[in-house]
């Protein structure tokens, strides 16, 4: 090699090895104030100490990372200590849930560095699968509670769920692909896509009493037109209602008979009625408050019913993270 070659890569190394001299000295002098070891700045020419020094140097820069404890965080660090002591090899590993690393210019040297992988006590898919089937059975259940149950990090718990879906062992819930109140199971038949249809409403318990119930019949009077309706009128009289009476929507000024009233509930609705507190209940006391004047504001007119109907809360799935009664999930 030429001495002008030779001249250009001292010129070039000189920066990078001050600046990796203050790396190290900035970690070596972290180290002696948490007294995890004493070491000189310099390089020994001794191999076996250069190896139990970069090891030593990794272990104290690792310990001062804060929160998720990654792969990427530690190989900058890791190899700019592996240059500075002149190793051939100083990398991380993951062995029982923590992060390990192994140094070498020869033999092979391996410190743990005592601190978890990505957050979590331990790795291990089979044994996270094995806890989740034991804690949720076949019932549904959400990533959140995924994540609480294996206490993991939500990357942890996501990259849990696509591992297991990715098998076949695990199952999704969902109205569409970014639904927020996915679910997910271990049974299959409890997957595929979350139902949204109006038809929850008697699932749920709130299938609306007949109009010529005395309920019915209550809540169409709220509407009922006294100056169009023929006299006597007969509030409580179903075969009145179905023949004379005429009634005002308490959503728009139409008029209308019988064969198009329907009981309209209070908003925000029986599925609001739902989300808010129905599925915390059993259906016995979903179905008395639907049977309650108090649930309806008056009659309205079936179309107009329909064209708002679409815009009325999505039924919740139940389940037990939400606090829904143990009967729905």
């Amino acid at each position: 090699m030429s001495d002008a070659v030779t001249g250009v890569i001292n010129r070039v190394r000189q920066p990078i090895d001050r600046a990796l001299d203050r790396i190290v000295e900035w970690i070596v002098a972290q180290a002696r104030r948490l007294g995890r070891f004493v070491a000189q700045a310099g390089v020994p020419q001794d191999p076996q100490e250069r190896v139990e020094l970069a090891a030593q140097a990794a272990v104290a820069a690792a310990q001062r990372l804060t929160g998720k404890v990654t792969e990427g965080l530690l190989r900058p660090a890791l190899g700019a200590i592996k240059i500075r002591y002149g190793l051939t090899l100083l990398e991380p590993f993951q062995q029982d849930g923590v992060w390990w690393v192994r140094a070498a210019i020869n033999p092979v040297k391996t410190k743990s560095m005592g601190v978890p992988v990505d957050g979590v006590a331990g790795d291990d898919p089979d044994a996270d699968r094995g806890k989740a089937r034991a804690a949720f059975g076949q019932r549904l259940f959400s990533r959140a509670e995924l994540q609480d149950q294996l206490q993991v990090s939500a990357s942890t718990a996501n990259r849990r769920i696509q591992d297991w879906m990715g098998q076949s062992s695990l199952h999704r819930l969902a109205s569409s692909t970014y639904d927020p109140l996915t679910l997910y199971s271990f049974d299959p038949e409890k997957a595929g896509q979350r139902d949204t249809n109006p038809n929850n409403r008697a699932r749920y318990g709130y299938s609306n009493p007949a109009k010529d119930s005395g309920v019915g019949l209550q809540v169409l009077c709220i509407g009922l037109l006294t100056d169009r309706s023929p006299k006597p009128i007969k509030r409580s009289d179903a075969g009145y209602h179905r023949t004379k009476a005429w009634y005002k929507s308490v959503l728009t000024s139409t008029i209308f008979k019988w064969a198009r009233a329907i009981l309209g509930h209070r908003p925000p609705g029986a599925s609001g009625h739902w989300n808010r507190t129905g599925h915390t209940h059993p259906r016995s006391v979903n179905m008395a408050w639907n049977r309650s004047l108090a649930a309806y504001h008056g009659p309205e007119e079936a179309g107009e019913s329909s064209a708002t109907g679409g815009a009325s809360e999505r039924y919740r799935v139940p389940s037990k993270e939400a606090g829904s009664h143990p009967s729905w999930w």
